[in-house]
């Protein structure tokens, strides 16, 4: 939808691997209500999310809004939901993921085009990446199993390599998580200099190895990587708390598109992480 290639999706160019890092600014992912020990996505959430999708894009085509688990929006937020659905701005996309499209209203998913996923198996994919790239085959084997069974996932995994903010980012979580107060201010020292870009980028990678803390955490079993962040989070935190941070870092990463000061908002990242985490 939005990539550069003529190839879609290419998971390669600048607007892909911005969307896969979760710091593209014409995508959005609509969270569970964090504040709310329901853990449901409410109305209010729904009539924010109207007001901007009447905004133009910022680069890109359209703006894109992702609800991550459609199945936790209250009945009274897919009834305000159904209006956008029926008549949206030019320029918005609306994606809803559910593991069960049941648990939606009829009229909601009689407004949209249903998709189902597979999920391949391990081999499958380890197949297909051994015939289509040229990598180390314990890479390759790696990426396959931590994909749980998502192929353009593991295509992700296998073409990442860890880079100095990938690091910033571990000894910075690594640090609260560990109530470390003199090693996570170094690292937040760091992450104050950093240029707009890539301090996005810097919170779009808190956010993944969160989620990835989540989904190891979860009863569905899929996660099978040897990631020490998430485990970290996954065994001390609550699936709460993890969903908290993951909302602090997205309106964090949103503050940047008005162009707040990188140093203040790094801070607040600091403190409110601090409250939840220690």
């Amino acid at each position: 939808m939005l990539c550069d290639s003529s190839e879609k999706p290419c998971c390669t160019c600048n607007t892909c691997r911005r969307v896969l890092n979760k710091t593209h600014p014409d995508v959005s992912y609509v969270l569970p209500d964090e504040n709310k020990k329901t853990g449901v996505t409410g109305v209010d959430s729904v009539r924010e999310i109207t007001k901007e999708a009447s905004v133009f894009p910022v680069e890109t085509r359209y703006k894109v809004f992702v609800f991550t688990n459609a199945e936790t929006l209250t009945v009274q937020a897919q009834n305000a939901l159904l209006k956008l659905l029926e008549d949206p701005p030019e320029t918005a996309r609306f994606i809803l993921l559910c593991e069960n499209h049941n648990t939606l209203l009829e009229t909601v998913i009689s407004r949209c085009v249903v998709y189902k996923t597979e999920i391949f198996d391990e081999n499958v994919v380890y197949n297909y990446l051994r015939d289509n790239y040229k990598q180390e085959n314990e890479k390759i084997k790696n990426a396959a199993k931590r994909s749980f069974g998502n192929i353009g996932l593991a295509i992700s995994l296998l073409n990442k390599n860890k880079s100095k903010l990938e690091t910033v980012c571990e000894n910075f979580l690594f640090a609260i998580s560990k109530r470390d107060e003199h090693e996570a201010l170094s690292s937040l020292a760091v992450v104050e200099k950093l240029e707009r870009a890539d301090y996005k980028e810097f919170l779009g990678l808190v956010t993944e190895s969160i989620r990835d803390a989540l989904v190891l955490g979860s009863k569905t079993g899929r996660f099978t990587g040897d990631d020490e962040l998430s485990k970290t989070f996954s065994e001390n935190f609550s699936q709460q708390d993890l969903i908290k941070v993951i909302g602090i870092a997205e309106n964090h990463i949103m503050s940047q598109n008005v162009n707040v000061n990188i140093a203040a908002s790094a801070w607040a990242l600091y403190v409110e992480l601090k409250e939840i985490l220690t």
